[in-house]
C-alpha cells in the first residue's frame, strides 16, 4: 500500500489492523519489520516485529534477512547481525545477499579492530574470498558481488593465478555494468600495478571521472602518474582537488609534497596547499 499510494500512516495502520487480526502472521510481521525499517526508521519496533515472526517461524528467510539487515546497517551490532546471516544461510546456503554481506561484515570487522587485536593469521582474509566467490557462484549476474571478488583478491593476493582471477572478475563486472566504480578503479590499479600498463589504467580512472569527478583515489592516483611524467600542470588540478575535498590525510599530503618538489612554481598550488595543511597539523600538534 506504501509502495503504491504513497501514503505512510495509512500503510501502518493496515499492517496494524492486519497484525491484530492475525498476531502470528509471519509474513505479515517481517513485511511490517521492513516497513518500519525503511520508512518509518522505527528500529526497535522493528526489531519487535522480526524477532516475533521469526519466534512464529524460525526458518522464515526473509525476516531473518530483513532482520540481519537491520542488526548490521542501521543498529550496527555485527555480532548479532552475523549471527542472524548465519541462520538465513543454514536455511538457504545459496542466499546471494546474505553471503555478500557476511563478506563485507567480516572484511570490515578486520579493517576497524584496534590495533594488537587484528588477526595474526590470514584466516579472516580465506573466509572473506570465500564468501564472495559463493555469492558470485550464487548470483553470477550480479555485478557488484563480481567487483569486489576482483577487488578483494587483487588487494590480498599476490600469486599470478590470483591476479589472472582477480581480473577475469573485474571484467565479467564491467561486462554486467560498464559504469561500475569499484571494478573501473581497480581494473586500474591492475593495470598499473601488476602489468605495468600505465596507459591503461589512466583510461580506466579518466572514465571514472567522467561518471564520479568527486573519486578522490583516482584522482590521487591519476596525480601522482602525471607528475611522475612530467605533466605536472596535469598532477596539480588533480591534486587540488583531492586537498580541497576535505578528506585527505597526512598520507596524501606528504605525497603531494614528495610527487610536486620539482613541479614549477605555476604548476605548484597543490603543494602550497599541502605545506600549509601540513604546517598546520604540526602547528596543533605543538599545543
Amino acid at each position: 500500500l506504501h509502495a503504491v499510494k504513497q501514503d505512510a500512516p495509512l500503510a501502518e495502520s493496515m499492517y496494524d489492523r492486519a497484525i491484530s487480526v492475525e498476531p502470528d502472521h509471519a509474513n505479515n510481521l517481517s513485511n511490517f519489520g521492513l516497513f518500519l525499517t525503511d520508512v518509518k526508521e522505527d528500529y526497535p519496533r522493528a526489531e519487535s516485529m522480526y524477532t516475533r515472526a521469526l519466534d512464529t517461524e524460525p526458518d522464515h528467510a526473509n525476516a531473518a534477512y530483513n532482520y540481519a539487515v537491520l542488526l548490521d546497517s542501521s543498529m550496527h551490532n555485527t555480532l548479532r547481525a552475523e549471527t542472524m546471516y548465519q541462520q538465513v544461510l543454514r536455511t538457504n546456503p545459496n542466499h546471494s545477499f546474505a553471503l555478500y554481506n557476511m563478506a563485507v561484515l567480516l572484511e570490515e570487522r578486520a579493517h576497524t579492530q584496534k590495533a594488537g587485536h587484528a588477526p595474526t593469521n590470514n584466516e579472516w582474509v580465506d573466509e572473506v574470498r570465500s564468501y564472495y566467490q559463493r555469492a558470485v557462484k550464487a548470483a553470477p549476474k550480479d555485478a557488484l558481488s563480481r567487483a569486489d571478488l576482483g577487488r578483494f583478491i587483487l588487494v590480498r593476493y599476490k600469486e599470478e593465478s590470483d591476479v589472472t582471477e582477480a581480473e577475469e572478475q573485474l571484467n565479467a563486472a564491467l561486462r554486467l555494468d560498464q559504469s561500475n566504480a569499484v571494478a573501473m578503479y581497480h581494473m586500474g590499479l591492475l593495470l598499473c600495478d601488476r602489468k605495468g600498463d600505465s596507459d591503461g589504467a589512466v583510461k580506466y580512472w579518466e572514465a571514472l571521472l567522467v561518471l564520479d569527478p568527486a573519486h578522490l583515489n583516482a584522482r590521487r592516483r591519476l596525480g601522482r602518474l602525471l607528475a611522475m611524467s612530467g605533466d605536472y600542470r596535469g598532477a596539480d588540478q588533480h591534486y587540488k582537488a583531492v586537498l580541497g575535498s576535505g578528506k585527505a590525510d597526512m598520507d596524501t599530503v606528504n605525497e603531494v609534497l614528495a610527487t610536486m618538489k620539482d613541479a614549477p612554481a605555476r604548476f605548484a598550488e597543490s603543494r602550497g596547499t599541502a605545506d600549509q595543511m601540513k604546517r598546520t597539523v604540526s602547528a596543533k600538534a605543538r599545543r
